[in-house]
């Protein structure tokens, strides 16, 4: 006498095939990350951490124009980069004439 007939075992199969594809639909734990912004404005580069860190460098020295020359902001991202952030997001600000960066990384 078998235990399983062939329909049992069949449907046991379909609630095995519906339990892993819910399982791999379920939200995984909510990530954390570290977050910097990075924002230009004018000669100044403010950077500011999730960990209450701030800074404000000034780049007069090396930058060819107060509103157009990127170069420095640049700079100060791919630092960051290096030490495993990710562009999260940029935005500029018209009004105030500024570029913010976003960045990120797992903690």
């Amino acid at each position: 006498m078998n235990i399983f007939s062939r329909q049992s075992g069949l449907f046991v199969l379909a609630l095995l095939l519906v339990g892993s594809i819910i399982a791999a639909k379920a939200p995984a734990e909510g990530k954390q990350y570290d977050y910097v912004m990075v924002r230009r404005a004018g000669y100044d580069i403010a950077i500011s951490g999730s960990d209450g860190r701030y800074e404000v460098r000034n780049i007069k020295s090396e930058s060819k124009h107060w509103s157009y020359d990127e170069g420095p902001l640049f700079k100060v991202v791919n630092e960051f980069e290096s030490k495993g952030y990710e562009v999260y997001s940029a935005n500029t600000f018209s009004t105030t004439n500024s570029l913010c960066v976003l960045l990120r990384k797992p903690k």
